[in-house]
């Protein structure tokens, strides 16, 4: 049976919602159009730190590349007297990875959370949102002024509480369909997390635009 291209695992459905509209535009991302299944891990964030490269190397014989994503906050690792970086924890499952694929699967540890990588300042992600500035402002401001810190890319520090309370601000009921919409709507050209562009770079390094 010929091998399909990429297996991912995601921490729960969310993030694989996420992931399959972004493979399935490609072109946002600067991919060919590929073979992919994405699959989410039932123990989510902390499923995917413990047990992920073993989740993996079942799909060794099936896919010719794999990745894993989950976010730092709630694998556990940033709870533990032996607390890890993001980075480090990379760097470990990287490890055990190569054992099995060889350089062909990667792990992408998100910090904080998922929802760090669908900020943006684009007038598509106020819109989804629904956010209506002639009645409530500008948005960064409204965070501010409701005690959500900004980091220096001028994303909430707190990316998930802060994206539910404009949902709850704007009546906009918490859904997968929202985290969809933006990865459909809003470009990622100008995404400056790091975790985002690690899996960019493999991504195209795996599946380079024709």
């Amino acid at each position: 049976m010929e091998k399909k291209d990429l297996f991912v695992l995601t921490a729960d459905i969310r993030m694989q919602k996420v992931i399959e509209v972004a493979l399935k535009l490609h072109h946002k991302i600067g991919i060919r159009n590929i073979d992919y299944i994405v699959e989410r891990h039932p123990q989510h964030d902390s499923g995917s730190y413990r047990d992920g490269c073993n989740f993996l190397a079942s799909q060794k014989e099936s896919f010719n590349y794999g990745l894993i994503i989950f976010d730092y906050e709630g694998c556990g690792a940033d709870t533990a007297t032996d607390s890890k970086t993001p980075l480090e924890i990379e760097e470990e499952l990287n490890h055990n990875l190569d054992e099995v694929w060889l350089s062909r699967a990667k792990a992408i540890v998100i910090n904080p959370e998922l929802e760090k990588l669908l900020w943006s300042t684009s007038p598509h992600f106020k819109e989804i949102l629904r956010w209506q500035e002639e009645q409530s402002g500008e948005l960064l401001e409204w965070l501010t002024n409701n005690n959500f810190d900004l980091d220096d890319l001028q994303k909430p520090i707190r990316p998930k509480e802060a994206l539910y309370a404009i949902m709850k601000k704007s009546r906009l009921p918490r859904s997968t369909s929202v985290y969809k919409q933006i990865v459909e709507k809003v470009s990622f050209r100008r995404c400056q997390e790091p975790a985002f562009i690690r899996m960019i770079t493999y991504l195209q390094e795996w599946f380079p635009a024709n």
